[in-house]
């Protein structure tokens, strides 16, 4: 088997389900790395044991404590010395030619900082990431083709704003030229937006390639969409924000459009993720802190001061107990007498009392709704305010002190 001067570095945490998946994968390239190493980040379930058990030729490293995703990967780096550094998730499973065409366009091309390949889901039809394009004033960060069937229509090398670090790879020169990834996107997401920005502001490329081609399931550590995920994923986002762009631009163009994401298309759980992160960075910059973290006391339980109910919540169970409405039957000792009244009683109000209970049904149905559009607009007023509060803070954290 043929060899590539190639590092794949995998960070784990707490992934029993999908390692064993995975470093079979890469054992199986042709042409195979000249390094794999496995960072553990200090992984409570049994992945450590399978790694040390079922796979003796890996290089497994136990940090002893949770460094993050980027201090995993710098980690690794700094104990390998191949000429390539390639990042690989642990519930990566990959093409045998996956490594060599990863390579391929950073021996090709000098100006190509970091490549990317295409990732599918586990079923092998549907994509999930074909490069990412980074979308402002937001701070959005989005997988082309996401929840597409793959017809070929992301099968041409092109390049993007990012490539996601779940597959990755560049130059070590370059790796190290660029001190890596920045590790105060703790514990993940928007490390590798952040390394992609800085090479492209230096003059590099970000290439993705079709040929580079794995499946992958996401957010396997967190959750893909749950609570802790969003709350990870908007705390960096702003972090990334607060890192590229001044007080000007966030406030004249940024925060507008921040307020109408907010109001038109975050859900009830995003709003709440937004909301920790929001208080998280105005505590931050009121006590002139230089990295903010979110810490299990940054919640927003949606109550009133004394553990009961706000009025539109209230209201809202109030209406969803009672939403619906219906005759009641006429009680009798006998039942077939009651059968008896009860169909006769349909029969005399099925064409005026039926029409008015659904027009009640209706009615009711409409009230609920109205009421929970209520709700939402007022959590998203908290979320606004907020919003609001953190950059007048920032504003203040940075004014000259006299």
């Amino acid at each position: 088997m043929t060899m590539l001067d190639a590092a794949i570095i995998v960070v784990t945490y707490n992934h029993v389900r999908y390692i064993n998946d995975c470093l079979n994968s890469l054992l199986a390239l042709d042409p195979a790395p000249s390094e794999l190493v496995v960072v553990d980040n200090a992984s409570r379930d049994e992945t450590a044991k399978i790694v040390k058990s079922q796979f003796p030729q890996v290089r497994f490293v136990q940090t002893g404590a949770n460094l993050g995703f980027a201090g995993g990967c710098n980690q690794g780096a700094r104990l390998t010395s191949a000429e390539y550094i390639v990042l690989a998730n642990p519930d990566l499973i990959v093409q045998p030619d996956w490594l060599e065409q990863l390579i391929a366009p950073l021996e090709r091309w000098p100006n190509i900082g970091a490549v990317g390949g295409k990732l599918l889901y586990r079923d092998g039809l549907t994509i999930q990431h074909a490069g990412g394009v980074l979308r402002l004033p937001w701070g959005l960060g989005h997988h082309r083709g996401v929840g597409e069937l793959d017809h070929g229509q992301y099968n041409a090398l092109e390049t993007v704003d990012y490539v996601t670090g779940a597959a990755f790879a560049c130059r070590r020169s370059t790796w190290e030229s660029f001190d890596g990834l920045d590790e105060q996107f703790y514990p993940a997401y928007y490390e590798e937006v952040d390394f992609c920005t800085r090479l492209r502001r230096a003059g590099f490329d970000i290439l993705y390639t079709p040929r580079a081609v794995a499946t992958h399931i996401e957010g396997s550590s967190v959750g893909h969409r749950s609570a802790v995920y969003l709350q990870l994923y908007h705390f960096n986002r702003l972090r990334y924000l607060f890192k590229y762009f001044n007080n000007t631009w966030l406030m004249r163009t940024w925060l507008p459009a921040e307020m109408g994401h907010i109001r038109a298309c975050a859900s009830d759980d995003e709003i709440q993720a937004l909301k920790i992160a929001y208080l998280a960075y105005q505590s931050a910059f009121l006590n002139h802190e230089s990295q903010p973290v979110i810490s299990e006391l940054d919640i927003f339980p949606d109550e009133t001061a004394d553990g009961g109910e706000t009025e539109l919540q209230w209201i809202e169970r109030q209406l969803r107990a009672k939403v619906n409405v219906a005759p009641a039957p006429i009680p009798a000792r006998r039942p077939w007498l009651g059968a008896i009244r009860n169909g006769l009683l349909r029969l005399a109000t099925r064409d005026f009392v039926v029409p008015i209970v659904q027009a009640q049904n209706d009615a009711n149905a409409a009230l609920l709704e109205s009421i929970q559009a209520l709700s939402r607009q007022r959590r998203a007023a908290d979320a606004t305010i907020l919003l609001q509060g953190m950059l007048l803070a920032k504003s203040l954290d940075q004014q000259p002190k006299a």
